[in-house]
């Protein structure tokens, strides 16, 4: 599955962009974020969808409305960790992709996304 390599490729990708927090470390490291987040949206949702049976609308409605809360949040977050260290957002980031990782890879995609 691809999914835990992605997991673990944007969790480094952020830990090594939160060491080097200038304009051209950060324009450096989107790329590569945005292609973990491209290949694992797709990949959980369609997880998400086979594992959900006959709610499967129920389910891809409340995955997207959580999406977007996530979202909100990040901004939110974001800005509030800014005003303490430039680096806080991307170290946060980094160690939540990597529970994401371990999550994922330990209790399995069923449970994880599911239970």
């Amino acid at each position: 599955n691809i999914v835990p390599l992605a997991l673990l490729f944007g969790s480094l990708t952020f830990f090594v962009s939160g060491q080097f927090p200038t304009l051209p470390g950060l324009i450096v490291s989107a790329l590569p974020i945005v292609l973990a987040v491209a290949i694992i949206y797709p990949s959980l949702i369609a997880e998400i969808s086979n594992a959900a049976g006959a709610r499967q609308g129920f389910v891809i409605g409340l995955s997207g409305s959580l999406l977007a809360l996530a979202f909100a949040i990040t901004g939110f977050l974001s800005g509030i960790l800014v005003s303490f260290n430039t680096k806080l957002p991307l170290l946060l980031a980094a160690l939540l992709w990597f529970l994401a990782l371990l999550g994922f890879r330990y209790l399995g995609v069923k449970r994880a996304l599911v239970s």
